[in-house]
């Protein structure tokens, strides 16, 4: 069965109300932890989760962000079926985003996006480039306008995961990706105790998410970006993610940092990524 995503976005602490630059700063900016309070950004971050998972996913480095004195947003991306009936895809997922950023009237804010996140963050960046300043991706899927996942993986997944989408009303996770695969490409370096709740969390997705096009309704406005590539990630094919990385800096600005880790490197090496979110973002 279908795991019920919540539609939310939401402060990683009690913040009552957000109004842009000006916004309510809060004491963990005081408990720093052995950061100058002149080296953390006053600009929101905005968290936008991959493939199947949730913001859950992000709960570790969330907080870790909050300790140094960031002010963090997440969201759940939605991934059960609209009331309509259809599936939601890529459309649906970047206005989730602009719907966060406008209800928090976020101003200044740079999105961050990990895997499948990356395609609607681009879709959102281009819809509102008074909102956004930057935007960081780790591993992510990086689209040219009109262009699907689907049409850059390769041919033998792309036929696998329509396999399963056919036989589970357009869902697909478990067949293609066993137990094992996850745990040898996502988070080799947990416990199996650890990898078993993990998968436990982790829900088939849309086949929308892989076969969806990236429809930019205006032109992409020059972006500074950052791609931190996790150069042990073989969860497409190798070399996938630098292809994704020159990519982005084929259509942005784009600085690309390179650390160890895996596809789900940010936690594997969660206080190095921030590192590098401190050095360009100050």
């Amino acid at each position: 069965m279908l795991r019920l995503s919540v539609h939310v976005c939401r402060p990683s602490r009690i913040v009552t109300a957000y109004e842009g630059p000006r916004a309510l700063v809060p004491r963990a900016l005081v408990r720093l932890a052995n950061k100058p309070i002149g080296m953390v950004t006053q600009r929101p971050l905005l968290l936008v989760h991959g493939n199947f998972s949730e913001a859950w996913s992000w709960d570790d480095f969330r907080a870790r962000l909050s300790n140094r004195g960031y002010i963090v947003y997440t969201i759940n991306l939605q991934w059960r079926r609209k009331q309509s009936g259809q599936l939601p895809g890529v459309t649906d997922h970047a206005l989730q985003i602009t719907d966060c950023v406008r209800q928090h009237k976020l101003s200044d804010v740079v999105l961050v996006a990990h895997s499948y996140g990356g395609v609607p963050v681009m879709q959102a960046a281009a819809d509102m480039p008074d909102e956004v300043s930057a935007a960081i991706f780790m591993n992510a899927h990086i689209l040219q306008n009109n262009q699907s996942i689907a049409q850059q993986a390769p041919a033998q997944a792309t036929s696998l995961i329509k396999q399963e989408a056919d036989k589970s009303h357009g869902y697909w996770f478990r067949e293609v990706l066993s137990y094992e695969a996850v745990k040898h490409n996502f988070f080799p370096h947990l416990s199996d105790q650890e990898v078993d709740h993990l998968y436990d969390k982790m829900h088939p997705e849309p086949i929308t998410v892989w076969t969806d096009k990236l429809t930019l309704s205006v032109t992409s406005q020059a972006l500074p970006c950052h791609y931190i590539l996790f150069t042990d990630d073989v969860a497409i094919r190798p070399g996938y993610w630098r292809d994704m990385a020159d990519k982005l800096s084929s259509i942005h600005p784009t600085q690309v940092h390179t650390l160890p880790g895996h596809h789900f490197g940010y936690m594997e090496h969660p206080e190095e990524v921030i590192d590098i979110l401190d050095r360009t973002l100050a």
